[in-house]
C-alpha cells in the first residue's frame, strides 16, 4: 500500500486539495517513504518464501541473513520514526 501511495503521491496530494481535504504535510510524506524502505526488505524475503511452484528451502539462510542485517543495520536503529514508542 506504502508502494502505491507514494507512487501516486502527486496526485493523492491533487485530489485531496481539489476535495477540500487535508492532504499528507511533507513529512508524513518521508516518514511513509522511510517505512516503505524499510518493510520493502521484509517483502522480498515473504515472496520469496510464499512461493508454492518451486522449492524454496535454498533461499531460507540467505533471506534470514539479509533481515538480520536490516535490523542491526545502525541507520535504521537510530531513526527515529521506526524506534518511537
Amino acid at each position: 500500500m506504502l508502494h502505491e501511495a507514494l507512487k501516486y503521491k502527486a496526485a493523492l496530494n491533487r485530489f485531496a486539495r481539489e476535495n477540500f481535504m487535508d492532504s499528507p504535510l511533507d513529512e508524513d510524506w518521508a516518514k511513509a517513504e522511510v517505512l516503505h524502505g524499510f518493510l520493502q526488505e521484509f517483502n522480498e524475503a515473504t515472496k520469496a518464501f510464499s512461493t508454492d511452484r518451486h522449492p524454496t528451502a535454498h533461499f531460507f539462510l540467505k533471506m534470514v541473513l539479509a533481515i538480520r542485517l536490516v535490523l542491526l543495520d545502525e541507520a535504521w536503529n537510530s531513526n527515529e520514526l521506526l524506534n518511537a514508542q
